[in-house]
């Protein structure tokens, strides 16, 4: 099964939003408008993974300057693979060219969040290296 992962650009709204469906749900705003705005910014990035020409899985990241490393950090923001995908690998790639693009930017750091009993997520990103090292609490608005 060959894998093509690639930078995300607009036309992939209906795939993304397909994706994110299964990761998160039905939307709380504009998930449409967000999208075009997070393509415009900077320090975002996005990526999806296609087989056959279609959009299989999903990983996107934003990255800032840290004033306490003084140093630029990142966080990915999200990463799905279609179901029917999942087990093949295709997380992990999402999740390595995702780091390969923080390195050439010169991110010192990157972080990600998942659910504590999430074992496949946290396996696969412990797999692509990232370590055990905080707690992340969160305040819904």
């Amino acid at each position: 099964m060959e894998v093509k992962i690639r930078r995300a650009d607009l036309r992939d709204y209906r795939d993304v939003s397909r994706l994110m469906m299964d990761l998160v749900g039905e939307p709380v705003g504009e998930r449409k408008e967000m999208w075009r705005q997070a393509l415009k910014m900077e320090n975002y990035v996005a990526f999806v993974a296609e087989i056959k020409g279609k959009v299989v899985g999903f990983i996107d990241l934003f990255y800032f300057p840290d004033v306490g490393h003084g140093a630029l950090l990142g966080y990915i923001q999200n990463l799905i693979v279609d179901q029917k995908f999942r087990g093949h690998g295709i997380g992990l790639r999402l999740i390595e060219k995702a780091l390969e693009y923080t390195k050439e930017k010169g991110l010192h750091e990157i972080h990600v969040l998942t659910g504590f009993d999430n074992k496949v997520a946290i396996g696969v990103y412990e797999k692509a290296g990232f370590k055990r090292k905080y707690l992340c609490l969160e305040a819904e608005l």
